[in-house]
């Protein structure tokens, strides 16, 4: 378990990461493309509904060691996901 001080400086370092909360306009607008204007969004209130998911989420999401997404993209084919992992991988956004 981190300490608060070491939650801190995690915390301090990943807002340095060049896409912490935004991407490249050209990066969106190839993943639109590949899957169309209705299934990505980087609406504030989606992207919060993607943040700790899974077990122990309220711990995850509080103690700060869980953020938003830059945005949400739903797949339907493994084309589409072979083509959104390429992008992501042009622009070296992570992505999961």
């Amino acid at each position: 378990m981190l300490t608060v001080e070491e939650m801190k400086e995690k915390l301090r370092q990943l807002r340095t990461q060049p896409y912490w909360w935004d991407m490249p306009e050209e990066a969106y607008k190839e993943l639109e493309e590949v899957v169309g204007p209705d299934k990505i969004s980087r609406e504030k209130v989606v992207r919060q509904a993607y943040v700790g998911r899974g077990y122990a989420r309220e711990l995850i999401w509080f103690s700060g060691q869980a953020y938003p997404p830059c945005c949400v993209i739903q797949t339907e084919t493994t084309e589409e996901v072979a083509a959104v992992v390429r992008i992501c991988n042009k622009y070296h956004l992570p992505f999961n």
